[in-house]
């Protein structure tokens, strides 16, 4: 497959959900130490947003002191990277909470990823620490675990049951489903540890802009940073004029909407 031909294929992902595609918000200086070592940083428990998730363990008194100590330390030694989902009716790209809460109000990055490669990345990389990568369950209210045996956990291998595991990790009130997480999970001695990324996993690199700026952002040190690490067919502005989101390629051809799609034959890589 030629390069271009690698191009039209990754915009049409972008015009066309078909569940293949996972994003990734963060701060600028972030996306750069992401894009530039190829990896994503798995982030601490003690780090999550959701203060509620913090405190799920409750230690049933039948637990020993040692006991009790163990579990508390097993919990703080698994580590996760958060998703935001793909679908028809609300594209991963175009989540404007997203770009407020976690893209610095829209002055950062989405980076776009292929859930199939990360997939592959994970669990060979990663053997059987690789836990887990799901999509997060909304429940009405959540509950704290209560550790009451040696059924919950593992005292020879000191590892959570799979049970635990998913109602511990990923489990959130329904509160926050705007977010849409994809959520991957393993557990590891060491800190910090990432993801490595595969150049062929990196669908593309939005920006956030409006209207009037929209002209302006290819000139500025931020958005040229980005496109000479990725290249600039992998770069894309996300606009908002009147309350309508466009999302075009760094031609300035519209790629989506699909039914405002101009697409034409695109520049080599």
């Amino acid at each position: 497959m030629s390069d271009i031909e690698i191009m039209k294929d990754r915009q049409k992902m972008l015009q066309i959900y078909d569940g293949s595609l996972l994003f990734h918000y963060t701060r600028f200086e972030n996306a750069i130490k992401i894009l530039s070592s190829s990896s994503l940083l798995f982030g601490m428990v003690s780090n999550f947003n959701d203060v509620a998730e913090r405190g799920k363990i409750i230690l049933n008194e039948g637990l020993s002191d040692a006991e009790k100590i163990i579990v508390h330390d097993l919990f703080y030694r698994h580590y996760a990277i958060s998703f935001t989902l793909d679908s028809a009716e609300q594209r991963g790209f175009a989540l404007e909470t997203q770009w407020g809460y976690y893209a610095d109000s829209g002055k950062g990055v989405c980076i776009i990823l292929r859930e199939d490669g990360l997939r592959k990345t994970f669990e060979r990389g990663f053997g059987k620490n690789a836990l887990e990568f799901a999509p997060i369950e909304y429940i009405k209210q959540t509950t704290g675990f209560s550790f009451c045996d040696h059924g919950d956990w593992d005292s020879q291998k000191n590892r959570f049951s799979k049970e635990v595991i998913h109602d511990l990790f990923f489990q959130k009130n329904q509160n926050w489903t705007h977010e849409k997480e994809y959520r991957m999970l393993i557990f590891s001695d060491e800190y910090p540890v990432c993801l490595p990324l595969q150049k062929k996993d990196i669908v593309g690199v939005v920006t956030f802009c409006y209207a009037k700026s929209l002209d302006n952002v290819p000139r500025t040190i931020e958005y040229n940073a980005l496109r000479r690490i990725v290249g600039k067919n992998r770069m894309f502005r996300l606009f908002d004029s009147l309350g309508k989101l466009t999302l075009i390629n760094d031609n300035n051809q519209i790629v989506w909407p699909k039914e405002d799609c101009q697409l034409v034959e695109l520049c080599d890589i």
